[in-house]
């Protein structure tokens, strides 16, 4: 009766595992994969920065082209400008066929005497003959032209003035050029840091996914190492009644099935917490009922695993694929360096309007106009700071270089230790495929030498416990023989 009764528990259970089963989201690697890299806020903030190297890329281009700018301004002025400090008398004289100002004897004031000859001398105020030409300022004009000093004040209290600026440079000593390709080399290493992002999510989401199938199966594993302690444990009661095993024998199976119940809860609670950090890599809710469609574990190793070429597993890290860039971002700094003692030419145009009209005597019409110039500027003397930073620029780069090496013989030599570990790893599967048979041969020899009564319980337990450990060993192989496949391809750069 009890024999039927633990029958009849062991099925109602399975059929609610079952039918529970159905209502679970059933999940593939690959499908655990796409939802992360849907979900990864890692990987979108480097999608982010990605998009911003695109329109920084965009903006060194249009360095190449002409800057346009206009200006406006008002101004307000307290005073007028006035150009004389009082009434002006300019005196009215002759400009003679050679261009040159002159007086006439009859354009003078002057009294004029006959120094002998025929020839007429102007005197001064004094009396005195005088050369006109020698000393002008004695000279009496009869004639002045007026210019009161309104006539030259200007209304400049409101001024508005508008323009119109372009700048095209010419040659700027390769700096424009250098500017791009760093600009496009960041675009580059933004590329190769959101590569990396997205390896790190795919490895981890694996990680994540066969950590739970190897939750999974332990569970399976205590679940039927604890229903095998609850039959044994019925049929020692049984015999404890026909008197063919002691109450010992009993109390012993019953401690290691309370141990296998509490193995069993703890089992439960690593899949909820591996479920639950599966969910928050793939974007579910953490309490979605999920399960993984590899959980039969069915897993071949193959021995001869070999990693590919250095050159190949060099070109798809994006590790040495950020270095490169950074390396070539060194060079054009080098290179910007260079440009600094290279002479710089640039062509400006612009306009300028104003009102006051400077061009039509201050008048209130607005005025303009037009300017093309060229610019250059020749560097000549800087006590040696340019030269400076160009070799601070050259070290910089032999650092980029030296980089890329190290990180080269790194790779090397962690493709090369996980190489190591993937056929270790498959070596221990076998190795625990082998002691699971043997532990399995020992169960069954132990379980029908006990039913015979030929060996004592003690022995059983002795059985099923190597066949646990063997189990567990084989699990842990698997899913270590895995996860080393998983790192080596992370090493190369072929997660996919």
């Amino acid at each position: 009766m009890k024999r039927t009764f633990v029958t009849g528990c062991a099925f109602i259970l399975l059929s609610f595992l079952t039918i529970e089963g159905k209502a679970q989201r059933v999940l593939t690697l690959e499908e655990c994969k796409q939802m992360a890299l849907q979900n990864d806020k890692e990987l979108s903030i480097s999608g982010e920065k990605l998009e911003a190297a695109k329109q920084l890329k965009k903006a060194a281009a249009t360095q190449y082209l002409p800057n346009i700018s206009a200006t406006g301004m008002y101004l307000y002025n307290s005073e007028n400008l006035s150009l004389l400090q009082h009434d002006m008398l300019l005196p009215v004289g002759t400009k003679t066929s050679d261009g040159q100002f002159t007086v006439r004897a009859d354009q003078m004031a002057n009294t004029f005497v006959d120094a002998g000859g025929g020839t007429m001398v102007p005197l001064d105020a004094n009396g005195n003959p005088f050369d006109p030409k020698v000393h002008p300022e004695k000279i009496q004009f009869k004639d002045y032209a007026y210019i009161p000093k309104e006539a030259l004040d200007l209304d400049i209290r409101n001024v508005f003035s508008v323009g119109v600026n372009l700048v095209q440079p010419i040659f700027m000593g390769g700096k424009i050029r250098e500017l791009n390709r760093i600009a496009e080399a960041s675009v580059k290493l933004a590329n190769a840091q959101m590569e990396s992002s997205r390896l790190d999510v795919l490895s981890n989401v694996e990680q994540s996914y066969w950590q739970v199938v190897s939750v999974v199966n332990k569970l399976k594993l205590a679940q039927s190492y604890a229903a095998l302690l609850i039959q044994m444990e019925s049929d020692l009661q049984q015999m404890q009644q026909e008197g063919v095993a002691t109450r010992s024998d009993v109390l012993m199976v019953k401690v290691r099935s309370n141990e296998a119940q509490l193995q069993l809860s703890k089992a439960r609670n690593g899949l909820s917490l591996a479920k639950m950090l599966l969910c928050k890599q793939i974007g579910l809710p953490l309490d979605s009922d999920v399960r993984v469609a590899e959980e039969d574990l069915r897993i071949e190793p193959v021995t001869s695993i070999k990693a590919g070429p250095l050159e190949e597993t060099f070109a798809n890290r994006p590790e040495i694929k950020s270095l490169n860039e950074l390396n070539r971002m060194a060079k054009s700094a080098v290179n910007i360096q260079k440009s600094r003692f290279l002479p710089t030419v640039g062509l400006t145009a612009g306009w300028i309007g104003a009102t006051p009209n400077p061009y039509n005597g201050f008048s209130k019409s607005m005025g303009g106009s037009f300017s093309v110039g060229v610019a250059l500027n020749v560097p000549i003397f800087h006590f040696g700071e340019r030269l400076y930073t160009l070799r601070a620029a050259e070290f910089e780069e032999k650092a980029a270089q030296y980089k890329i090496e190290d990180a080269k013989e790194m790779i090397s030599l962690q493709v090369k230790q996980l190489e190591y570990k993937v056929q270790e790893s498959a070596t221990r599967m076998q190795t625990a495929q082998k002691n699971l048979d043997s532990a399995e041969e020992n169960l069954r020899s132990a379980q029908e030498g006990f039913k015979e009564g030929v060996m004592k319980s003690s022995d059983v337990l002795m059985a099923q416990t190597a066949w646990l450990s063997a189990q567990a060993e084989q699990i842990d192989a698997k899913i270590d023989y895995k996860l080393c496949t998983v790192h080596l391809n992370k090493a190369e750069g072929k997660i996919k």
